[in-house]
């Protein structure tokens, strides 16, 4: 888990118990914005589309109904198409929360501007039916195009502010424009409170979604680290028998399928028990550490590991390393063991002794065989005066 999402999820938690319409801390609200684009963003674009299209079709409409008016109506309808239609392509292209917002917003109230002002062509030739456009338009926009609940009321507002300064000057009677007037605030009233709450669901959900999607990746983490401890040994950070079981099988079926020899080094500490009683537990620990730190310096590609395979013995594990050159290593290993020592006990020199062992894999597996070869390579170079490397090959 990476920084930015970990604090994410710690914003997540801390606002979970009150989530409202008020945008969340910064970092929270731009991802926010980024979950809706995403999540929203083809429902808006369809909805917009459909609009264009309805928006279209009334001029048929307008044929239909008033055609002596035709040639004064379809104009207003084709600015409004051309101009939407610019801005719809120039918002969508940008691919962002706030500016897709805007675009609703701009492109509604210019399109009840064209609407309000077809009604009052309309209404001098004493046509009362299109005034109602409005309510289309307050109603389309409540429900289709997720405006943030602000900005919904905003735009609700100012649509009825502009069929009162339009049409409300015009020949329409007083009673037509109080129904007029009802419904828009009852359609509008409707939309921004439904606006509200839908914000405020979504908002809740996703902070519930974020903080079960941050518990996931931590048990995920806990998991992984949970494993790592257990195939990892504590006191030198190399790997333990557990992980040694599980991947020399593998390494085993890696070898055989490419007809690679499997190499294997087994190192001893020699007279570790008189380190640790000569100069303490804690200085027996730091050799170990030491002997380690050069096992790891050893299993340089990323198929070679090191393991500590119990108390003072050590395992390196070679894929692909040839007899002659698993020779050369297990020497160069021992020679570094015997020329170094330890920065807090400078005047402590140890040594070590190694057995190696090669196998060419065949199809019966015969890892206990090689491990076996090795411990016998390694007694064998004890009992030839200990710091020597002896070597069988399967």
């Amino acid at each position: 888990m990476n920084q930015p999402q970990s604090d994410m999820y710690l914003l997540a938690n801390k606002v979970a118990n009150k989530v409202g319409i008020q945008p969340f801390p910064d970092l929270l609200e731009d991802h926010y914005q980024r979950h809706f684009l995403q999540a929203e963003l083809p429902k808006i674009r369809t909805s917009t589309q459909f609009s264009f299209i309805i928006f279209g079709a009334f001029s048929i409409y307008d044929w239909l109904t008033f055609p002596h008016l035709w040639e004064s109506l379809w104009p207003l309808r084709l600015a409004f198409l051309l101009v939407a239609a610019a801005v719809y392509f120039v918002s969508f292209s940008l691919l962002s929360a706030p500016w897709i917002h805007r675009m609703i917003f701009v492109t509604s109230l210019f399109c009840n501007a064209v609407v309000v002002e077809v009604g009052q062509v309309v209404a001098q030739s004493g046509g009362y039916s299109y005034q109602n456009g409005t309510a289309a338009v307050i109603l389309g926009t409540c429900v289709f195009f997720q405006l943030p609940p602000r900005l919904l009321v905003v735009a609700v507002v100012m649509m009825i502010g502009n069929y009162l300064l339009v049409i409300g000057a015009g020949p329409l009677p007083t009673d037509v424009i109080a129904t007029h007037l009802t419904l828009f605030v009852t359609i509008g009233g409707i939309g921004v409170y439904a606006a509200f709450r839908l914000e405020t669901d979504r908002r809740q959900q996703y902070i519930h979604n974020l903080v079960l999607q941050g518990e996931r990746e931590r048990l995920t983490s806990a998991q992984a680290k949970l494993e790592q401890l257990s195939i990892t040994d504590t006191l030198t950070g190399l790997n333990n028998r557990l992980y040694f079981d599980k991947q020399i099988k593998l390494d085993w079926q890696s070898c055989r399928r490419h007809q690679q020899w499997l190499s294997v080094i087994l190192l001893d500490v020699d007279h570790f028990k008189s380190i640790n009683d000569g100069f303490g537990h804690p200085v027996g620990d730091a050799a170990l550490q030491h002997v380690a730190d050069l096992m790891k310096q050893m299993a340089q590609r990323s198929t070679d590991y090191a393991v500590r395979y119990g108390g003072e013995e050590f395992l390196l594990v070679l894929p692909g390393i040839e007899p002659d050159e698993l020779q050369a290593h297990a020497d160069k290993l021992r020679q570094r063991i015997e020329l170094t020592s330890l920065p807090d006990q400078p005047s402590l020199r140890f040594t070590a002794s190694l057995g190696c062992a090669s196998i060419k894999p065949t199809a019966k597996p015969a890892v206990e065989r090689l491990i076996k070869e090795a411990d016998t390579a390694l007694y064998q170079a004890k009992n030839s005066g200990r710091n020597k490397v002896c070597q069988v090959i399967l």
